[in-house]
């Protein structure tokens, strides 16, 4: 079994007429950080895109 990440990202992204929601792993609270940053900008990602950090 493999051995679970300490942290991981919920992310809601707004496209128009829809909303997409994922999560991914993180391998620490560091690499949440910088996955949760590339979401909240607005360069790449639709405006109103929020993620959290969740500590597992």
């Amino acid at each position: 079994m493999a051995k679970k990440d300490p942290y991981y990202v919920v992310a809601t992204e707004n496209h128009p007429g829809r909303t997409c929601t994922w999560a991914t792993d993180a391998r620490d609270l560091k690499d949440a950080e910088r996955i949760k940053n590339s979401v909240e900008k607005t360069g790449g990602y639709p405006k109103g895109s929020t993620a959290r950090i969740v500590k597992r």
